[in-house]
């Protein structure tokens, strides 16, 4: 059903049904106040007269109605006046986290909206596609493990939007938010300055919009980056710790990429301020402070 999208490698789509024979297993997040989708309601009612504990913890039920015939119940728990939206990324988790614990290699995932965090389904999408992410290392030394899925379903029910707008603008954040973590996690000599540079380039090659140039002489980063220099001046006699790039963007239309500080991006968890963010900004509709034309990131030498 609707267009496929791709994120680390694992295939990202909507789902019709709760019983779609391509998937393995099913993942329902629960929340108080939040009725199940129609086709589980009295199941989910049910389970929950038996057993308590399903309105706390992650937990694998059989049930011949879903995909799989594995039902993950993962609830939030009692939300209070403190709780904030990252009690649905921590039931995403899990549930996901639990399914493929079962052994699921194809999960869906329900998405329903919260009136009370209109984010929410894109936050529980986020954190099942975060908790998909294989570490850089790992995959180039053992390519055997560079998937943990090889497909994940988003079926929805209630929401406002389009659901292929949501699966788009969530797999966006977490192509962007995977470049921060491969940079950011790997060790010091594999993303090392110049290695990081071979990275983003090879990341933004080929039609990508974002044109990468690199700064590799000492005069050039002693003008345009005096203060870099200045903390570099120690390596700069050893050429991988050596180096800066610029990555600047050119909009062909009112979209554009931004790390404007007032962007609601910087409000969902699990987006920090050193990460490399990049999303499509949708011009004129107050999603975020500004429009940016252009992202720089610097690398030097420590």
């Amino acid at each position: 059903m609707g267009v496929e999208r791709e994120v680390h490698g694992v295939r990202v789509a909507a789902v019709g049904e709760v019983n779609s024979a391509q998937y393995d297993a099913l993942v329902l997040v629960t929340a108080p106040g939040l009725t199940p989708p129609q086709a589980l309601e009295d199941f989910v009612a049910a389970a929950r007269q038996l057993d308590a504990e399903l309105e706390r913890s992650a937990a694998l039920l059989h049930c011949p109605r879903v995909s799989g015939a594995r039902l993950v119940l993962a609830p939030t728990g009692e939300l209070g006046e403190y709780e904030d939206v990252r009690a649905v990324r921590d039931a995403a988790r899990a549930g996901v986290a639990r399914a493929l614990a079962a052994g699921a290699r194809r999960p869906a995932l329900v998405l329903q909206p919260l009136e009370r965090w209109p984010d929410a389904p894109l936050v529980a999408l986020l954190a099942a596609l975060e908790l998909l992410y294989v570490p850089l290392q790992i995959r180039e030394t053992f390519p055997e493990l560079a998937h943990k899925v090889t497909a994940l379903g988003v079926y929805a029910e209630g929401l406002q939007g389009s659901v292929e707008d949501l699966i788009r603008e969530a797999v966006a954040l977490e192509v962007a938010r995977g470049v921060a973590r491969d940079i950011g996690g790997a060790d010091p000599e594999r993303m090392s300055p110049l290695r990081t540079a071979e990275y983003v380039r090879a990341q933004f090659g080929g039609a990508s919009a974002v044109r990468v140039r690199v700064l590799e002489q000492r005069a050039q980063l002693e003008r345009h980056y005096p203060l870099l220099a200045a903390v570099d001046r120690a390596a700069a006699a050893v050429p991988r710790h050596r180096g800066a790039y610029r990555a600047p963007y050119r909009a062909s239309s009112r979209a554009a990429l931004t790390v404007s500080s007032s962007c609601r991006l910087r409000h969902l968890p699990g987006v920090r301020a050193r990460q490399l963010r990049a999303h499509r900004h949708a011009g004129g509709q107050g999603e975020c402070g500004g429009v940016g034309a252009r992202v720089c990131v610097c690398v030097a030498g420590h």
